[in-house]
């Protein structure tokens, strides 16, 4: 876009400085004739004469109209109207393009940003389950420890449990015993008096007292082996829940370890799209800048296009009369088609700008002759005097040198 606006402000130069030497080589061709008249405003001829190196005095006469002059400058201007129109073409072609790059530009943002957003969900989903994951881990790491406070506790019992065996065996192997030792007394002392008959009564009532005493404790210590050993399968079956419940807590850690490197790298991607939307959004902005710019230039370069054109119908006009004025064929004042001509573009401010630059040229050039020799011309005085009635009569606010 740069290269191109380059590129037009190199034509505008170029166009400027090709008018600027058209008009130089035109008061050129002018110096260089030997006779020249110009037509006054009575319609009566004046003859001016001017000096340069090779002669005292050369006469110049202008005269009335130079059609192949006229012509000539015709083609330049259509020519340049034809490369203004060669311009405005290629830059709408421009635009067009511009116009469809930042179209497409805006659909593959708005998709990147759906895409975007999309993911941006999915990870804050993806949080929530690393959350939730984490509390049934805290409640898992609870459970564990419930049950390794149990399983401590049972393996103690168990402890136990290994030395009742032995005690009972004892107590039973003394109650045997003792069972055989009274039941050799008794026989002995059934043949003694009765006093010794109450005391071997109270003897055996004590003896059936432990007796009954070492029994319950059987009873008792074996109801505590079944609930050991019941107790003893439920820590069996909660030492292999326990095992699962660690390889599923394994299982867990390395889901949240891979749900992390995966939501790193998902706010990788999203801060690389968000910095690259930001970049584009940017680039949109300058295209947006460039095409109004665009926009403005077309619109200048339509005026423009739309001023030759103007100017190349009334120099057609012109010339059209002129030649019929020339060659006697139409009823028209010179005065009148000049007066036209002006009045069709005295509203542009360079052509103003022009027609004064060409007047004062014209005195300019005869004050430079007088200044060494005045000769057969008419004096620049005379020529400025009649510049400054002609331009009063058509309200030109403006006083020659």
């Amino acid at each position: 876009m740069a290269q191109f606006a380059r590129m037009l402000a190199e034509d505008e130069a170029e166009y400027s400085t090709m008018r600027s030497n058209v008009r130089t080589a035109d008061l050129s061709d002018s110096d260089a004739n030997n006779d020249c008249s110009v037509s006054n405003p009575g319609g009566s001829t004046t003859t001016i004469t001017a000096e340069d190196n090779d002669s005292n005095g050369v006469q110049f006469e202008w005269a009335k109209f130079d059609p192949i002059q006229s012509d000539t400058t015709h083609m330049k201007i259509f020519d340049e109207a034809q490369g203004l129109r060669a311009m405005d073409h290629e830059l709408n072609i421009k635009i067009d393009q511009l116009a469809e790059k930042l179209e497409a530009k805006s659909l593959a943002h708005s998709e990147a940003l759906v895409r975007i957003q999309s993911q941006d969900e999915q990870l804050k989903m993806d949080h929530l389950a690393n959350e939730a994951a984490l509390h049934r881990i805290e409640a898992y790491k609870g459970e564990v420890n419930m049950l390794q406070l149990k399983l401590n506790t049972l393996q103690n019992e168990n402890q136990q449990l290994k030395m009742s065996p032995a005690t009972v065996a004892g107590l039973m192997y003394c109650n045997t015993k003792s069972r055989n030792e009274s039941n050799v007394s008794d026989k002995a002392q059934i043949e003694g008096s009765p006093q010794d008959h109450l005391r071997i009564v109270e003897v055996l009532r004590r003896k059936d007292d432990v007796n009954a005493t070492l029994l319950g404790k059987m009873l008792q210590s074996a109801n505590k082996i079944s609930l050991l050993q019941f107790q003893l399968g439920l820590l069996n079956t909660a030492q292999t829940q326990l095992d699962d419940r660690n390889e599923e807590l394994k299982t867990l850690k390395g889901t949240v370890a891979a749900l992390a490197k995966q939501r790193n790298d998902h706010f990788v991607k999203l801060c690389a799209v968000r910095a690259e939307l930001h970049q584009a959004q940017n680039t949109n902005e300058n295209h947006c800048k460039e095409i109004a710019t665009l926009k403005v230039q077309a619109a200048a370069l339509q005026s423009d296009r739309e001023e030759t054109r103007q100017l190349k119908r009334s120099i057609a006009l012109a010339i059209t009369q002129l030649d019929l004025v020339y060659h006697d064929h139409a009823p028209v004042d010179i005065r009148d088609i000049v007066d036209e001509l002006f009045r069709d573009w005295h509203a542009d401010e360079k052509f103003v700008d022009e027609y004064h630059a060409e007047r004062q040229f014209i005195l300019n050039h005869h004050q430079a002759h007088e200044r060494d020799d005045r000769g057969r011309g008419e004096p620049a005085s005379y020529l400025q005097g009649l510049f400054n009635t002609i331009d009063s009569r058509r309200d030109v606010p403006f006083r020659y040198n």
